[in-house]
């Protein structure tokens, strides 16, 4: 909850579980917390609140190719394509009350590490329970997340045959293309020689 002046007065306890409270000015692309928060509470008790996100894809491709200038359709090439890819956050993201005028009734000051952060309004003896735990609260307002772990991992596969390969008349015509192309490559050298 945001706004330019927060006022919450409660006569119960407050739980704040991955949650913000703070005031801050409309007219602040920033955000910044204006100090204007009034909260006063009997108990205030702080949790963070864990998000895990688990993304899994997998594809298989699978191709099939010929050469459609003769006169029979014949498959001389197949490939393969396998992707496996996997995406694992965890965020935490914590309770956090802005600055301003904070008054917890049942406080007890031993649990706040901070004792000046908050006014006790207590009028109980000095060794009665409290059911306000604010160790986990966060004050700053601008990081209210934390990220716990995110892996990404990405895993392929990927394969061509040619198919001529498992015949002798394929095995015959790749060694034709083999030398073809040796002559095409010998004929652009020398030809780039005479330049």
């Amino acid at each position: 909850m945001t706004a330019k002046q927060v006022n919450i007065n409660t006569q119960a306890h407050t739980q704040l579980t991955g949650s913000l409270i703070a005031a801050t000015d409309t007219g602040d692309k920033d955000g910044n917390d204006n100090g204007q928060l009034n909260l006063t509470t009997n108990s205030l008790s702080a949790s963070s609140l864990n998000t895990t996100t688990n993304n899994k894809s997998n594809s298989i491709g699978l191709n099939a190719g010929g050469n459609a200038n003769t006169n029979s359709a014949k498959l001389n090439r197949v490939s393969l394509d396998y992707t496996n890819n996997k995406h694992n956050s965890k965020t935490k993201v914590l309770a956090t009350l802005g600055s301003g005028n904070i008054q917890i009734a049942d406080i007890d000051q031993n649990n706040s590490k901070s004792k000046s952060k908050f006014q006790s309004k207590s009028n109980s003896k000095s060794n009665s329970k409290s059911k306000s735990n604010t160790k986990l609260l966060n004050r700053d307002i601008k990081d209210t997340e934390v990220n716990i772990y995110n892996i990404a991992s990405h895993k392929g596969l990927k394969g061509e045959i040619d198919t001529r390969l498992l015949t002798k008349n394929g095995r015959i015509q790749i060694a034709k293309d083999i030398k073809k192309s040796g002559m095409i490559t010998s004929a652009i050298q020398q030809n780039s020689q005479y330049r």
